[in-house]
């Protein structure tokens, strides 16, 4: 009991990021309410299961399905995780496809960094993500804060893992308790390159998640 416990404080501490939209900027339909999918049943791309992790809430931020996010939680009483994928198009360029993206990349590490008593571990770091295609290259930094969980000030990583994909943004944030990265990582490695979302469209995403367009 004591472990679920820990796995609610978490994932209460961070709800707001687990929700918050894939972008803060101005879109096209930026007075439109955040709506939550209801009814997705097993998917090929998004499976309920992925080793330890459990999908959770699947969230819209615009109309129809190209701004979405799905949310993961371990199921491991004593070693809490929360991933979330966010999947959305490219609302604005900067300059050429390399600019755009590196300033998404800083726009998004900035929102992260509004949690107090923080520092960055990683700002700049080159990663690869295997997908069905071969592996997809990225950006990563890794933000570490301090949060109530259990009951007492622990310490916690923010990971963002960006990829630009022609006309899309994929990013996925996971958060956990420092002292379970060596456990954690193996298994957050996985769920990244166990679900599929190097060519999901609007369309497959609907498919995916059993939603009429």
């Amino acid at each position: 009991m004591l472990g679920r416990i820990g796995f609610l404080g978490l994932a209460c501490a961070l709800v707001l990021a687990a929700c918050e939209p894939s972008r803060q900027t101005a879109r096209p339909t930026q007075d439109q309410q955040i709506r939550e999918i209801t009814g997705v049943g097993e998917s090929l791309r998004f499976p309920r299961r992925v080793g330890i992790f459990l999908r959770g809430p699947v969230f819209a931020y615009a109309e129809g399905l190209q701004d979405v996010s799905i949310g993961y939680n371990s199921t491991e009483g004593d070693d809490p995780a929360v991933s979330t994928i966010y999947i959305y198009p490219v609302y604005d360029r900067v300059g050429d496809a390399e600019t755009t993206f590196n300033w998404e990349f800083d726009t998004t590490k900035a929102q992260i960094a509004r949690y107090p008593d923080g520092s960055w571990e990683v700002r700049r770091e080159a990663v690869d993500t295997l997908q069905p295609e071969g592996p997809i290259e990225g950006l990563s930094a890794t933000y570490r804060f301090r949060t109530s969980f259990m009951g007492e000030i622990r310490e916690v990583f923010s990971e963002l893992h960006l990829f630009m994909l022609g006309d899309r943004f994929v990013k996925f944030r996971h958060t956990y308790p420092v002292e379970l990265e060596d456990f954690i990582r193996p298994h957050l490695d996985d769920l990244m390159a166990s679900l599929r979302w190097a060519d999901v469209d609007e369309r497959e995403m609907a498919i995916s998640l059993g939603q009429e367009l």
